[in-house]
């Protein structure tokens, strides 16, 4: 029953969190349709900063919340959700100050003037948004999964709307940054009235130890988060500097990973991680490794096959989601495609459990470092096709330090850290699935929009058939799991009512 309620929430979170990055996704394809090459080119820089900048605080002080909020009493908790929210607003008006002031400077460096007045406008947003970001970790630690779903959803899809109504009726761009910061201030509105009330009790009690003890947990957490971000951005500064805004727009709608891979790691990690922290304390160390096996199996059984899905489709997914204009966007989409495997194993779900976070940290510092050196040469000598190559290098360095890692502090061999048997077929399965798929809709023309959505559907469900049945051939498949986590709220409601 335990196990099966933790699939359904996984399941959940990751509808949730699937859908905030689609309108993401449906917000760029829509722009890359409105505005021309330059003004798409600036907006995405503008979220690019916001990304390398909120990061840090966006990871680490949700992740305290996550780790603190259960141990304290309810008026601890009541002023524990307000440090904590208070926090990241303070961090957030930082962020906002520099982006305002260094606006000129960036615009000058980056070869966009525009840029500068789209900063100034946009500098509000990080204090809006940053306390936001909170209220997931407050909601799941008290199981109010449903209030997380509805309110993620409603609000990203009203974002888009704010954003690119604007624009489709003929306003400028840095009128609808107005728009959107006007939302976010509603945004930000109902995100604490949400979670006024979560803890049942009218007293609230503020105690120093709280921040000090957040903060100190946060540290590390921030300093890998910070690395990770500019690890995970420095091909895009690279492309930003040395290039121009049109070029970064050609760069970022390739330079994008698949919406599903980021939210079900995280929905996993949500859900693994504190049982994994309990056998970590109990040194159940045959029990810690299971479910970290477990744990990226279910990963791979999603991700491979749409992995090769992709990789063989690409220039079809590019051009319906970004259009004909942005085909050449297509090689960096592959590129980035090959950073999936490393998605498996987020080794802060073995380093977190283990109070180990300062090795996560390294990691990143050495994927920065040698990153830095790869992208510069590689775009230099290749142009954006090598900036892309020079990311893709230097993150699995980081996987291979921090694996290394990983597997020392557990007592276990190198290529133990994966379930390489599992992992291999699943890939097999996948990779002999799409290529039936891809040789079947080869035989369909693609030289209308509806025919490259005909070849791309036709391609993703024929995948997706032949894989379930090999995967269920050599057993690899298991119906009864998935279906009775499907089926756990109704038997929950038939035993409450026994």
């Amino acid at each position: 029953m335990v196990s099966e309620r933790k699939t359904l929430i996984t399941a959940i979170i990751t509808v949730a969190k699937m859908t905030i990055l689609l309108s993401s996704l449906v917000m760029a394809a829509l722009l890359s349709r409105l505005l021309d090459k330059s003004d798409y080119g600036a907006f995405r820089q503008i979220l690019m900063l916001y990304a390398i900048t909120s990061t840090a605080f966006a990871v680490s002080i949700p992740q305290s919340i996550y780790y603190y909020l259960p141990r304290l009493q309810p008026s601890e908790q009541k002023g524990f959700i307000y440090q904590s929210m208070g926090l990241l607003f303070i961090f957030g008006a930082l962020i906002g100050v520099f982006l305002f002031f260094g606006a000129g400077f960036i615009g000058r460096t980056w070869h966009n003037e525009s840029l500068s007045s789209m900063l100034r406008v946009f500098a509000v947003y990080p204090a809006l948004m940053l306390p936001v970001l909170a209220i997931e970790s407050i909601l799941m630690t008290f199981r109010r999964i449903a209030t997380i779903f509805t309110f993620s959803i409603v609000s990203k899809a009203l974002q888009v709307v704010a954003v690119v109504l604007p624009i489709y009726l003929g306003y400028s761009i840095v009128y609808s940054i107005y728009v959107w910061m006007i939302f976010s201030v509603l945004q930000l509105v109902a995100a604490v009235w949400l979670v006024k009330n979560v803890v049942n009790c009218h007293d609230i009690t503020f105690e120093w130890k709280f921040l000090t003890e957040q903060i100190k947990y946060a540290l590390p957490l921030s300093t890998a988060a910070i690395m990770g971000s500019l690890g995970l951005n420095i091909d895009k500064i690279m492309v930003s500097t040395f290039g121009n805004p049109r070029m970064y727009a050609v760069y970022s709608n390739g330079a994008f990973e698949l919406p599903i891979v980021g939210v079900i790691g995280v929905a996993v990690t949500i859900t693994v991680l504190p049982v994994m922290t309990l056998y970590a304390k109990e040194k159940k160390t045959d029990e810690f490794l299971g479910l970290w096996y477990r744990s990226q199996a279910k990963v791979a059984f999603i991700l491979f096959p749409i992995w090769l899905y992709c990789l063989l489709f690409a220039n079809g997914v590019v051009v319906l989601l970004f259009g004909r204009a942005y085909s050449e966007s297509t090689v960096i989409f592959q590129i980035y495609l090959l950073l999936l495997p490393t998605r498996l194993c987020t080794f802060n779900r073995i380093l977190g459990p283990l109070n180990k976070n300062w090795i996560y940290t390294k990691g990143h510092m050495i994927q920065l470092i040698f990153e830095v050196i790869l992208c510069y040469i590689a775009f230099r000598k290749f142009g954006i096709t090598g900036a892309a190559v020079g990311l893709v290098s230097s993150i699995y360095l980081n996987v291979i330090y921090t694996a290394r890692a990983s597997s020392k502090l557990l007592g276990i061999g190198f290529f133990k850290i994966w379930p390489l048997k599992i992992l291999w077929k699943y890939f097999l399965f996948a990779a002999i699935s799409s290529i039936v798929a891809y040789a079947v809709c080869n035989l369909i023309p693609e030289q209308m929009y509806i025919q490259k959505i005909v070849r791309l559907t036709l391609g993703f469900v024929l995948t997706g058939i032949v894989y379930l049945l090999l995967a269920w051939k050599f057993g690899m498949l298991d119906w009864r799991e998935w279906i009775s986590a499907m089926s756990w709220k109704k038997r929950q409601a038939a035993t409450i009512s026994k």
